[in-house]
């Protein structure tokens, strides 16, 4: 079962860990450490842990901003061990319902074009593409577009 909860400062070096674990190009250290201290949504993704399962382990975290009636989904990071279990579905879920609750009208993201399997997922909720941003994404040898997706709400 998945239980989602603000995250904290002191899990800093794990929600890094993960990070550079699920993403090509991930965040610095200090842009996470940004996210936690200046009032952006993030919470972190837990599940029982299998030796212990009054433990938890830290599977993903997701961050999220909220301008006026908008959120917009930074970041949502989930365990490559851990991924295709839904866990990301019930995440994106939970926040829409959040953000429902809260009288937000809408939801924006932006996805790597080549992430088929995040896109794939996002359009199973219910996004939808609204744009291209070009070169957005730092890539390997380039800029990779991004697609930008919403949710209204």
């Amino acid at each position: 079962m998945l239980t989602i909860k603000p995250s904290k400062i002191e899990e800093l070096q794990k929600l890094y860990k993960l990070e550079r674990l699920c993403h090509s190009h991930p965040w610095t250290l200090n842009i996470l450490k940004d996210c936690l201290t200046v009032g952006y949504l993030c919470h972190s993704f837990t599940i029982p842990c299998c030796k212990n399962p009054e433990k938890e382990q830290l599977i993903g975290f997701m961050i999220n901003q909220v301008i006026l009636d908008e959120c917009n989904l930074l970041t949502i990071c989930i365990h490559p061990s851990h991924q295709g279990k839904g866990y990301a579905a019930n995440a994106l879920n939970w926040l829409l319902e959040l953000m429902t609750e809260k009288k937000i009208k809408s939801c924006l993201l932006e996805v790597r074009k080549s992430n088929d399997k995040a896109q794939a997922l996002y359009r199973k909720i219910g996004f939808e593409q609204i744009g291209i941003r070009k070169a957005y994404y730092p890539a390997d040898s380039s800029r990779e577009d991004a697609i930008v997706m919403r949710k209204l709400l």
